[in-house]
């Protein structure tokens, strides 16, 4: 897969270069790939790479994990409001699947406990995790991708 890719022209792509990894790299150009897909069920959609800005913490042991990207997602809620998702995404290489097994773990763990609450009630959110991307073994996160984002299956508050 060439990895290459004008990010400049990528106005979803928060980033003009990426120096990340090859799976990084390869998580950028399969967004790209499925584009079209997202604008038919979302208004607008940013990915952003977390540089140490955001941090969460283990519901079993509050163990720091800062995932990789956040794919920020905004769809059209009921009446004017606006349904705000925040998906997490970690690229893993093979090298460090097992050892950081608890990080996948613990992003679907979130689709199940977490309760987003906010002191609005412009638009509703949710907060999100999918198992991880990696570049030889994609299918659960292709799956998952599919069945929530793409078809636009995720709760919002």
């Amino acid at each position: 897969v060439e990895l290459r890719a004008d990010l400049s022209k990528m106005d979803w792509y928060a980033y003009n270069d990426c120096f990340g990894t090859s799976e990084e790299k390869t998580l950028i150009k399969y967004i790209e790939g499925i584009k079209d897909k997202l604008l038919e069920k979302y208004v607008e959609f940013y990915l952003v790479r977390n540089e140490n800005d955001l941090k969460i913490y283990s519901f079993k042991t509050g163990a720091t994990f800062e995932p990789d990207y956040i794919l920020f997602l905004r769809r059209k809620g009921k009446g004017k409001k606006f349904d705000n998702l925040q998906i997490f995404i970690e690229p893993k290489g093979e090298n460090l699947r097992k050892q950081d097994a608890w990080k996948q773990e613990f992003l679907l763990e979130l689709n199940k406990r977490l309760r987003v609450q906010w002191s609005t009630d412009v638009n509703n959110y949710n907060i999100w995790g999918v198992p991880f991307f990696t570049k030889q073994d994609n299918e659960k996160f292709i799956d998952a991708f599919n069945k929530e984002i793409i078809a636009n299956t995720i709760p919002c508050n």
